[in-house]
């Protein structure tokens, strides 16, 4: 009975591979126009999160040369420029126990990203409003100071960058 389910999953696994099925997050991405030589030319990041912009420059160079080939260039050299616009980066209490101790806290970014032609200077592709989150639970022992960062929120914040990043360049993968 297990070497008859063992075969099954391997089965399974094998004909979804073979079928050209990709998980999220992992297919390629198809760049708009071709346009491979790219720059990110401008964050608006208008929250107090000093570590924000360059952490989502470096996770969205990440993302889009592992999963659609770009090079990044100066803006001079670019064929096109991107446009990364934070709407929103949100924090917010969950759960809380007595005496409002907070346990547990939601992280949430909204973001929308734009692919402007160096050529035209026109808009050629933009992502829409795109949102990613995580949560994190509170260290028990904890006695930062109130309003300070923690590494759990660090994470979970990096976290949600990283699902929005995905989740942008995962409509790169449907056809323009």
């Amino acid at each position: 009975m297990k070497n008859n389910c063992l075969f099954l999953l391997l089965l399974s696994c094998t004909l979804q591979f073979s079928c050209g099925y990709n998980f999220v997050g992992a297919s390629p991405i198809s760049l708009p126009e071709g346009k491979r030589q790219l720059s990110i030319s401008l964050v608006h990041n208008p929250t107090q999160e000093v570590w924000l912009e360059p952490y989502l420059r470096s996770a969205f160079r990440d993302e889009f040369t592992r999963r659609g080939g770009a090079h990044w260039v100066s803006q001079e050299q670019a064929q096109a420029l991107v446009h990364i616009e934070i709407q929103e980066f949100r924090t917010s209490d969950t759960l809380t126990r007595q005496k409002d101790e907070t346990v547990k806290s939601d992280v949430s970014i909204t973001l929308e990203v734009k692919i402007f032609s160096t050529d035209t200077g026109e808009q050629i592709w933009s992502s829409g409003i795109v949102r990613g989150r995580d949560s994190f639970f509170m260290a028990a022992e904890d006695v930062s100071l109130p309003g300070a960062p923690r590494p759990e929120q660090r994470r979970a914040s990096e976290e949600a960058v990283d699902q929005a990043i995905t989740r942008v360049a995962d409509r790169l993968g449907d056809v323009f």
